[in-house]
């Protein structure tokens, strides 16, 4: 009985609105009219267009709206929502506009498809516009109507002619993830998100809602940069970076992204007695991401996956093309492993076939106490191995000392291990230990915790504020994590270092870095001075004709110390590119010389003199002389061009890595593939060199001469 009375007001609503519907449309009918076929008014449902006078109830009669409005009253009540959808695409159905308003009514999300259709017909022949559009309502109203069902994160909407779209919110970044094969919401996608600001680290993890969708919050001050990595089973996971440190890029209030669908690798994890190892996790790496765009790139690195009771692994997030996987082990019955290929690497083929084997082995324990000065346990401190911490593609153990100061790692790689310890309010300490079967407990005994202080300053005296301080290294080893920013005075303070030098980096955007900064406890603070970057510009002209080059990149190199060779990054994706004659470039990161290579096609390349890092803005013009650039063609062994053959320039600075078929050096090594014809060219070359060629078919090498 409720539901029929309710029904009864609906459909009393309903009738109402439509008369008023009928009478406030005629006069925009009639424009229409004028401009359309009566076949495209079938088709969008525009309805009648016959006599424009006399009342309403007569031009029901003359139409037969009656009959339809009586069919579509009895749909709705039986919640037919095929049928009524079904009167959206009848071509002689007349009264779609009221059929579309009870479908946006009802929210049902199967009438979208056909509400889309006619909005779009609609749109294109005028009879409506964004504003006006039932059929955009229709679907706002029904998306409105899913949204709240589901509570997808409070996120508001708005109307427009594709239906629903976010309202951007300050404070806000408002993630939606589709589906990048079918463009349907992706749900429980898994999110790591980092944020940083306050020289801290905020970290958290969440999932996308039925829709797709998850909205960050962001608390005061807002962040310099997030940073997050959107990953589910059966998907390829994609890392996304807004904002920067030179603080260019702002951070979005929304942004849509799509996951592709990922293939599968798999293998089975064995102890030494060759026995299934259950509960293993196996963490995945595919070197070499793919930039996207310049916010997202493909990223799997420490993807973890379980092995079951057969101790049989798969992940089926992996991209379609690889050239290399890497692996590393983690269980706690068994020595893990500290960096990824510990042990043998694996074949491509033994991981899609799902036939690779890894086998986990059992170490030695090593346990020790962590006191104060007087003796006393300190509770919570952290322990942790490893001398080079600040690798991220290495994973050491960490433990935490218990309520007497004990601490002990069941299972250890034998041989020479770094033990570092930190405490809230004492100094950290290092030790070197050798792990065996005989090895007795280590103690450590922390003192106070020592105070180093620092103030940071641009070239004209005013203090800087925001300036990041990361400790490098500490007694050799990068094993001590610490950083901080600077104040709004420029001022920065550690109050639990260690009593002997640290060395640290300054960073921040519009300035150049300060490395290896040696610091230690003093009683003043540090004066410290950040210069801003170098930045060389000018112009690129022929020698020949004086004519700007139009077409033409460039390489930045640096040189160490007394080594007369230039390191040139070679990387294809920093290489910057012009077009208009003109050049500008930045240099952020010190060292003690800093070169500039011109490359265009049809010159041979020119380096510039050396600069260095405090000479500001510099003007310095290049003059290319002509010269003829390197070409070839690669055949296979039965006579057949080689199609996208990989050909590297390998020189004695920057020489190729071959690794499995793949070149482990492509960011320092200039290369090309070749056309469908086996052809190649490379710029012109001014230093001895090889070329080196990987294809799936095999390799060659061809010298200069």
């Amino acid at each position: 009985l409720a539901r029929l009375a309710a029904a009864a007001v609906f459909i009393a609503a309903m009738i109402i609105g439509v008369t008023f519907y009928l009478q406030s449309t005629e006069k925009r009918y009639q424009d229409v009219a004028k401009k359309t076929t009566p076949g495209q008014q079938e088709s969008i449902g525009s309805g009648s267009t016959g006599s424009k006078t006399g009342n309403v109830r007569e031009e029901l009669d003359k139409t037969g709206i009656d009959e339809e409005i009586t069919k579509t009253i009895s749909l709705v009540v039986s919640d037919d929502i095929d049928g009524l959808v079904k009167l959206l695409e009848a071509n002689d159905f007349s009264q779609k506009p009221m059929v579309a308003r009870c479908l946006g009514q009802m929210g049902d999300e199967r009438a979208l498809a056909a509400l889309h259709s006619l909005d779009l017909a609609a749109l294109e022949s005028g009879l409506y516009t964004e504003e006006n559009s039932p059929y955009a309502q229709a679907i706002a109203a029904i998306e409105a109507r899913l949204w709240e069902a589901e509570d997808a994160n409070d996120i508001d909407i708005a109307i427009t002619e594709r239906g629903m779209r976010i309202v951007p919110e300050k404070g806000f970044l408002i993630l939606e993830v589709l589906d990048g094969r079918t463009g349907k919401p992706v749900d429980s996608v898994v999110l790591d998100i980092q944020m940083q600001r306050d020289g801290s680290d905020e970290q958290l993890t969440a999932a996308t809602d039925s829709n797709g969708i998850y909205k960050i919050k962001f608390s005061a001050p807002m962040p310099r940069f997030v940073n997050v990595t959107a990953k589910k089973d059966g998907f390829v996971p994609v890392a996304m970076s807004f904002g920067d440190f030179n603080d260019r890029k702002p951070l979005p209030e929304t942004y849509v992204i799509s996951l592709d669908h990922g293939t599968s690798i798999g293998g089975v994890v064995k102890n030494e007695m060759s026995e299934p190892v259950e509960g293993a996790t196996v963490y995945l790496y595919v070197p070499g991401s793919k930039q996207r765009n310049e916010i997202e790139r493909t990223l799997i690195r420490d993807y973890a996956v379980k092995t079951d009771v057969l101790g049989r692994w798969k992940c089926n997030s992996i991209p379609d093309a690889i050239t290399e996987v890497q692996v590393r082990l983690s269980h706690p019955d068994y020595v893990n492993d500290e960096y990824y290929n510990a042990s043998e690497s694996p074949t491509i083929e033994s991981l899609r076939d799902e036939t690779c084997e890894f086998i986990l082995k059992r170490g030695s324990a090593l346990s020790g106490k962590v006191l104060d000065l007087q003796g006393q346990s300190i509770k919570g401190a952290l322990v942790f191995q490893g001398a080079n911490r600040s690798n991220s593609n290495n994973s050491y153990p960490q433990t935490t000392t218990a309520d007497d100061g004990s601490f002990i790692f069941k299972h250890c790689n034998q041989g020479e291990i770094i033990l570092t310890v930190q405490a809230a309010g004492y100094s950290p300490d290092l030790k070197k230990v050798v792990a065996s079967p005989d090895t007795l407990p280590v103690e450590f005994r922390l003192g106070s915790g020592c105070t180093i202080r620092g103030r940071v300053f641009d070239i004209d005296n005013n203090s800087i504020s925001g300036v990041t301080i990361l400790l490098d290294s500490w007694r050799g080893y990068r094993s001590l994590n610490w950083r901080t920013e600077t104040d709004a005075e420029g001022h920065f303070e550690w109050t639990e270092a260690p009593p002997d030098e640290v060395i640290v980096n300054l960073f921040k955007g519009g300035y150049m870095t300060i490395y290896n900064m040696p610091m230690s406890p003093l009683a003043d603070e540090y004066r410290l001075t950040m210069y801003p970057p170098l930045k060389i510009k000018g112009m690129v002209n022929d020698a020949q004709t004086g004519e700007p080059v139009r077409n033409f990149r460039i390489v930045t190199g640096i040189r160490w110390g007394n080594n007369p060779n230039i390191y040139w990054s070679s990387d294809q994706k920093s290489a910057e590119f012009f077009d208009d004659g003109g050049y500008e470039c930045e240099f952020i990161y010190p060292s003690e010389s800093h070169f500039i290579r011109i490359e265009a096609d049809g010159y041979l390349p020119q380096i510039s003199r050396d600069f260095g890092n405090e000479e500001g803005t510099v003007i310095y013009n290049f003059i290319l002389e002509r010269g003829v650039g390197l070409s070839g063609r690669v055949y296979l062994e039965d006579g057949v061009p080689a199609l996208e053959a990989e050909v590297i320039i390998s020189t004695d600075m920057h020489p190729a890595n071959i690794q499995n078929g793949y070149n482990n050096q492509k960011r320092e090594t200039p290369f090309v593939k070749t056309n469908e014809l086996g052809e190649f060219f490379l710029p012109p070359q001014t230093e001895d060199y090889q070329l080196v060629v990987i294809h799936d078919s095999g390799c060659a090498q061809v010298s200069k001469d």
